[in-house]
């Protein structure tokens, strides 16, 4: 393992155990802010807040990957583009925690799993592939 990549694991681990402390005020307002990476390699919408600690966006961030709603690549965030539609490019924590349990209300009723693409999926979409487990969109990237 790299030292870059043990370096990453123990911060993400770090900011972790600061965000279980973590008390969020409902009424605070999340702003999307978007751009390219510096490799130029993909665009990202990440969550911002000036009312927010970074703390309480990793707790948030993580409450929203668990749901499908959130990609962590090369140290950036990738909001999907399901939560940006349904709640718009500013929200407050209130709307986005309720996104978010209506969002695991439904996962609760069709059994998903997370594919090694990184992406959440019904079990019955998964693919597997050579590299192990695929969603559909990604099986179609790759043999395209």
């Amino acid at each position: 393992m790299s030292a870059l990549l043990k370096r990453m694991m123990a911060e993400a681990a770090a900011r972790e155990k600061v965000a279980q402390k973590t008390v969020m005020n409902p009424d605070a307002v999340i702003a999307i802010a978007r751009g390219r990476s510096d490799e130029g390699g993909f665009d990202y919408a990440q969550m911002r807040s000036a009312e927010l600690t970074e703390a309480a966006l990793w707790k948030l961030g993580n409450q929203l990957r668990e749901v499908g709603g959130l990609r962590r690549v090369c140290g950036y965030e990738i909001v999907a583009k399901p939560v940006i539609e349904a709640l718009g490019e500013r929200f407050t924590v209130a709307q986005l925690q309720t996104w978010i349990a209506d969002r695991q209300a439904a996962m609760a009723q069709v059994k998903m799993v997370r594919c090694d693409c990184g992406h959440t999926v019904p079990a019955a979409q998964v693919m597997t592939t050579s590299r192990g487990t695929s969603c559909q969109d990604c099986y179609d990237h790759m043999s395209a």
